[in-house]
C-alpha cells in the first residue's frame, strides 16, 4: 500500500512500483534465513543490486542508450546504500548503549551455532536440550501476564497495592 502510495507522487509511477516491488521481494528472500546483524549488511547490497539493475533495465528500454549524464542517476540509491548501512550500525549501537533488545539480537542471541550455546550443550546437555521446550511457553505465559498487568489502569493499581 506505501508503494502505491508513494507512486503518487514520482515521475514514472510505473517504474517506481516495479523497482520497489523488486527490491522488497528480493530482501524478502535475502532475509529469509536471518541468523546475525552482518546479514541484514548483505542484504542491503544484495537488494541495492537489484534496485540498480531493474533501473537500468528501464532507463535502457525507455531510452534506449545511455549518456555520459547517465550514471548521475545511479547515485541517490548509492546514497541509500550508505545511509542504509549506518543505519543498521548505529541501531546495533543505540541498542548496546541503552539496553535495548530487539529482534535481530534475540534472533543472534538464539543461534544455536553460537559458540556459548555449543559449550553450554557440551557441559550441560540436558538443560541445553530442554530448555528451548520448558523456556519458551513460560516466556510466552509472562508476556501474556505482562501485558495484563500494563494494560491496568493506574486506578486499578493503586486499588491493588492500597489493598495490601
Amino acid at each position: 500500500m506505501t508503494i502505491l502510495l508513494s507512486a503518487l507522487f514520482v515521475t514514472d509511477p510505473l517504474s517506481f512500483i516495479l523497482v520497489q516491488l523488486i527490491s522488497g521481494i528480493g530482501a524478502l528472500i535475502s532475509l529469509q534465513d536471518l541468523t546475525n546483524r552482518s546479514q541484514m549488511i548483505y542484504s542491503s547490497f544484495k537488494v541495492i543490486s537489484l534496485n540498480i539493475i531493474t533501473y537500468l533495465g528501464m532507463f535502457l528500454i525507455t531510452d534506449g542508450q545511455f549518456t555520459s549524464n547517465s550514471w548521475k542517476l545511479l547515485l541517490p540509491f548509492g546514497i541509500n546504500l550508505v545511509l542504509l548501512n549506518t543505519t543498521y550500525i548505529l541501531a546495533a549501537a543505540v541498542e548496546r548503549i541503552f539496553g535495548y533488545v530487539s529482534n535481530v539480537s534475540l534472533v543472534e542471541l538464539g543461534d544455536i551455532n553460537s559458540p556459548l550455546l555449543r559449550r553450554s550443550a557440551k557441559l550441560a546437555p540436558g538443560t541445553f536440550q530442554h530448555s528451548p521446550t520448558s523456556i519458551y511457553p513460560i516466556c510466552r505465559l509472562l508476556q501474556r501476564k505482562l501485558e495484563e498487568i500494563l494494560s491496568l489502569s493506574e486506578r486499578e493499581l493503586s486499588t491493588m497495592t492500597s489493598a495490601k
